[in-house]
């Protein structure tokens, strides 16, 4: 299952109240087979302690092992085109934390390039 994605069509109301939550949401683009990060909440970076906009994955400051652990579960989500949850320990600024994040894909004209991601800690 996957929420349509339509340009200037989206639940504004809906959407809005998601991104002004104090969970931390991003909007992840598959760029060729490179994932980028368009847009974080302002919750992202004060649970995360870092900023992932305008960020390719493999540039986040987190291990080596961690972003091929991510970037697998990017492939299942964009893949599948289903929702896609998982847990996590991230390193991040000298702190272990612990994640439970959902992607969503946003699906249109049949492809999957584009999800959502609500993590909590």
């Amino acid at each position: 299952m996957s929420i349509p994605f339509k340009t200037g069509g989206c639940p504004c109301e809906f959407f809005n109240a998601l991104w002004q939550s104090n969970q931390a949401v991003f909007l992840v683009e598959l760029r060729g087979d490179r994932y980028y990060f368009l847009d974080e909440n302002p919750s992202y970076s004060k649970l995360s302690g870092m900023s992932i906009k305008g960020k390719y994955l493999e540039d986040i400051a987190v291990s080596k092992e961690a972003k091929a652990a991510i970037k697998a579960h990017y492939d299942q989500c964009i893949n599948t085109a289903e929702i896609t949850t998982y847990k996590e320990k991230l390193h991040i600024s000298e702190v272990d934390t612990y994640w439970e994040t959902t992607l969503t894909p946003l699906t249109r004209g049949g492809e999957t390039r584009f999800f959502i991601g609500v993590a909590s800690n």
